[in-house]
């Protein structure tokens, strides 16, 4: 996307690709998305010889983790837990770290992931570039940008419209047992010709999907 692409660009401009030490890190809050960052940056850096990435995540083998960072990686893409697990074991080193990278970072303060970030950041060199994307500017981020930011500058974006402007929108408040019944009134009230429902989970999307084929 372009947002990785405003962090990954620069982070391959300054690489040093015959030094296979780590010298870029980003922190991502979940797995999908360290490996999508991943894959962006061996594309962005396709002509780059040398280069070499690596995506560490929970829920996968730390053997082909450790073997990918023993054999060298100078950008390492990972959720904070299992980049924290390697970096008490020994397997990243950070000492040549040299940009840091919070991708979503208020996502991963509201996912509970705030003292594996604050032991990650302190971990790190203190001559280095740190770049915080955050949706939302609260005070956690605040702490974080002033804790761990030098001099650090703000670049806000604001769309000038949020929605179109004829588009109607509308919440209800239902308990969670309910939502599939309000739904059905809603749809059997409003029918309409074509739409989309979301849902959170693929579990979730199983079971409106079922509910509805049956009612």
């Amino acid at each position: 996307s372009g947002k990785t692409a405003a962090f990954a660009l620069p982070a391959l401009a300054m690489l040093d690709v015959k030094d296979s030490h780590p010298q870029v890190l980003i922190v991502c809050p979940t797995r999908e998305l360290a490996v999508q960052v991943c894959e962006e940056v061996h594309r962005l850096g396709a002509k780059l010889r040398g280069l070499h990435a690596t995506p560490v995540y929970g829920g996968a083998p730390m053997d082909r983790q450790l073997r990918a960072l023993r054999d060298g990686a100078q950008v390492v893409v990972g959720t904070p837990g299992r980049l924290l697990d390697h970096l008490r074991r020994g397997s990243f080193d950070p000492s040549r770290i040299r940009m840091a990278v919070l991708d979503e970072a208020d996502r991963m303060l509201d996912m509970g992931f705030k003292d594996e970030m604050d032991e990650l950041l302190a971990a790190l060199p203190e001559e280095r570039q740190t770049l915080f994307f955050s949706a939302t500017m609260s005070r956690e981020v605040e702490r974080l940008i002033k804790s761990f930011g030098r001099d650090p500058e703000i670049v806000e974006i604001q769309q000038k419209s949020r929605t179109v402007s004829t588009v109607d929108q509308s919440y209800f408040e239902v308990r969670q047992r309910s939502k599939v019944e309000v739904l059905s009134r809603i749809l059997d009230m409003n029918p309409p010709r074509l739409g989309i429902i979301f849902c959170n989970t693929k579990r979730s999307v199983d079971e409106c999907t079922e509910d509805l084929i049956n009612r």
